[in-house]
């Protein structure tokens, strides 16, 4: 069993991915942008992600834990 099967055991997999999603959009705008500008960017791009979910055809909602692990993938970067 790798790190990941391990992590999404305990762990609602679509958490991890946002963790994920998250650090790497951040990894990427720091190389070009303060850190703070990054992580507020990547923060800003978490929430319009989680407006889209509650006002798209099929919504599944605003999820604040969504959110949550958007701001531990961008904390791990920062």
């Amino acid at each position: 069993m790798n790190l990941v099967s391990s992590i999404e055991k305990y762990v609602r997999a679509d958490l991890f991915k946002h963790f994920i999603v998250s650090a790497l959009i951040c990894l990427i705008l720091i190389i070009f942008l303060p850190s703070w500008a990054a992580g507020l960017i990547t923060l800003g791009i978490g929430i319009i992600k989680e407006i889209y979910d509650k006002y798209k055809k099929n919504p599944t909602g605003f999820d604040v834990a969504d959110l949550i692990a958007d701001i531990i993938g961008i904390l791990v970067i920062l």
